[in-house]
């Protein structure tokens, strides 16, 4: 059987029309312009959120950094039978962890990681109040208890005794906002942990 011929014909575009492929039209300079304007205005608005929020992580986590390391010492002393310190410098801004020596009088340094000097973040400040051993020192009077005496240091510190018991102290943090986090331990019995302050009037159960 003879092959049949087939034609393929292309079809012309009438006088006057675009193909589609010309049909497009590019971004002009002036539409860039103001794209590239919006953006700039939208990353503006968003680069102080975002300050703002580093400056608060830079203080949570300080705090957070702080009371892990509080309840570590706290297990330790418990696990070793060996009073253990937290050291907070709020001149110099370091924070860490010494263990008693066996002549039961100095601290030594413990010689792993959970030993080594914590430093503050850029911009973030410690404070002490020790107003909360002065209130368990009220009450021990009151009620008989004896408190451990405690040994005058420049450094102020934080004592966590084998038998569980913890020095009551507050510890503040401040990030670089000016905004306050406390870090306490309002009692012997207790541990350390983050506090949220109460609205103004409230009272805490």
């Amino acid at each position: 059987m003879p092959a049949r011929r087939v034609t393929v014909s292309s079809a012309r575009l009438a006088p006057g029309s675009r193909s589609p492929a010309r049909s497009r039209r590019a971004f002009t300079l002036l539409e860039l312009i103001l794209v590239l304007a919006v953006l700039a205005i939208l990353i503006s608005i968003a680069i102080p959120s975002l300050r703002d929020f580093a400056q608060g992580q830079g203080g949570q986590d300080c705090a957070g950094q702080i009371v892990n390391l509080a309840n570590y010492g706290r297990a330790k002393a418990i696990s070793d039978g060996v009073v253990y310190r937290l050291n907070i410098d709020t001149a110099a801004g370091r924070f860490w962890l010494t263990r008693q020596s066996p002549d039961g009088v100095n601290f030594e340094e413990l010689g792993d990681d959970m030993g080594q000097i914590a430093a503050v973040p850029d911009g973030v400040t410690l404070q002490w109040d020790e107003s909360a051993r002065g209130q368990q020192a009220t009450l021990a009077q009151q009620t008989g208890q004896v408190v451990t005496e405690r040994v005058a240091s420049s450094t102020p510190y934080v004592d966590f005794q084998p038998s569980g018991r913890t020095d009551p102290a507050t510890i503040i943090v401040v990030d670089r906002a000016g905004k306050s986090i406390q870090v306490a331990c309002p009692s012997a019995t207790e541990t350390f942990r983050i506090v949220v302050p109460l609205p103004q009037g409230a009272v805490r159960r």
